[in-house]
């Protein structure tokens, strides 16, 4: 069939690919989480995909399998959409070994059911999606299928060095549903030996790659299509997924690809709608309505046209998870502070801190007191002594100006609910609160 796709290949590409009703629906649908099935290994981890809460199951005939396995990995997939499987609404895609992979789609292209996008690597120029877009008209045009009833396609645009400086085109290209961005593929092309970077203890991104991610976020939604977050490879490292999920999902990444079954929970809830959000986006459309009122007064904020939209946005997507068998998210704990100023604190923000730590730093002292930990906060013994007359005074006295005694917990107040009992931070060294911020003993 490979033959017949070749000579089948059209000469002229068609503009009309935005109007394709199967891309269309690709475009719209849920995809908070896309899960890698090695298609070499498919009778071991594709029964697992499935049970999974995946909203979609890609089938990778590239990385995961060996170059002498591919052919049986071809016809390993090509015989179960043959078998016209039932997926329990989940998106099929099948991840090919790039734009001129003709014998990956003579193989998943044939009769039987089709994948519902084809995932492209290594995606060039828009160029490359024009040449994939005619071997692909030409499969249907072979099965008699009308053009844009097929697959649409997600691209991953930035694991060679000229995808990414196309990123607006590839994301604008024929059939393209939704594109993602990898970092493992271009810093092998680039040289590049570090891919995160780490400051105070916080991991994030590297900046070629977190430029790579946002260019690739701004490019899909420039395109209209969605933006999907690349994977984070550490499969035992919940913690930093959650973080990195929660990154993309505040960003305005539409879902994340992962690698193992045991991220799907971490990604849905990172993607989830909270109840508080929802409800409160229907105040805001119940205050704008049609958008003809211009502007409203909601929770005490000021509203209009962009927050409507904003809304409109969230609540369909809550209906769409709602429709998948979700849920609203649980109330999350506020996340770790992160180099912010004091002034940046919200009352009631909860700050992370590692348990038993001694601290010596304002921030860190201030940061666990707000806590809410249940480990004791104590102080470096060296800061304890400089307080050697109040340790005379108090037994076994371990503090500083923020109290007398090892503090369990602390509530969060402005300079809006002094209290006789809320004691000014100004008194301690190095603050910058200025007297703004105060703390309550519990």
């Amino acid at each position: 069939m490979a033959a017949e796709i070749a000579r089948l290949r059209p000469t002229s590409i068609s503009t009309m690919h935005r109007s394709f009703s199967a891309v269309a629906r690709g475009r719209a649908r849920l995809r908070r989480s896309s899960l890698f099935v090695p298609a070499g290994r498919m009778d071991k981890f594709l029964p697992k995909a499935l049970a999974s809460s995946a909203d979609s199951i890609i089938l990778d005939l590239e990385d995961s399998v060996a170059a002498r396995d591919k052919d049986d990995a071809r016809r390993a997939v090509g015989a179960w959409l043959a078998s016209r499987p039932d997926v329990g609404g989940k998106e099929v895609v099948v991840r090919v070994n790039g734009a001129a992979a003709i014998e990956d789609l003579a193989a998943v292209l044939g009769e039987g059911a089709w994948p519902d996008a084809l995932m492209v690597p290594k995606v060039a120029s828009a160029a490359c999606l024009e040449g994939f877009d005619a071997l692909v008209r030409a499969c249907e045009a072979n099965a008699g299928r009308a053009a844009g009833e097929g697959v649409g396609v997600v691209a991953i645009a930035t694991e060679v060095p000229a995808g990414a400086l196309n990123l607006p085109a590839i994301a604008a290209g024929p059939r393209v549903v939704a594109a993602t961005w990898g970092a493992e593929d271009i810093a092998v092309e680039l040289g590049s030996t570090r891919k995160y970077v780490e400051t105070d203890g916080v991991k994030s991104y590297a900046p070629l790659f977190e430029h790579l991610r946002i260019q690739t976020l701004l490019a899909c939604k420039a395109a209209g299509v969605q933006a999907l977050d690349g994977v984070y490879t550490d499969v035992r490292d919940a913690a930093g997924l959650r973080a990195e999920a929660g990154d993309a999902a505040a960003m305005g990444f539409d879902g994340k690809m992962c690698l193992h079954p045991d991220q799907l929970a971490p990604t849905h809830a990172a993607f989830a709608v909270p109840a508080a959000a929802r409800a409160r986006a229907a105040r805001v459309v119940a205050a704008l309505g049609d958008g003809e009122a211009g502007a409203a007064l909601v929770d005490g904020a000021m509203v209009d046209r962009p927050h409507l939209l904003a809304a409109r946005r969230l609540l369909d997507r809550a209906a769409a998870i709602d429709a998948a068998g979700g849920a609203a998210a649980p109330e999350a704990a506020p996340r770790p502070v992160r180099g912010l100023y004091l002034e940046d604190l919200n009352v009631g923000r909860v700050v992370e801190h590692a348990l038993t730590r001694t601290v010596t730093e304002t921030d860190n002292v201030l940061a666990t007191t707000l806590s809410l930990n249940p480990a004791q906060l104590h102080l470096d013994h060296d800061a304890a002594a400089n307080r050697a007359a109040k340790e005379s005074e108090i037994p076994n006295f371990k503090g500083s100006d923020l109290g007398r005694f090892p503090l369990v917990s602390a509530d969060f107040w402005t300079s809006d609910h002094l209290s006789e009992r809320s004691r000014s931070m100004d008194a301690f060294s190095g603050t910058r609160a200025r007297g703004t911020l105060m703390l309550k003993r519990t």
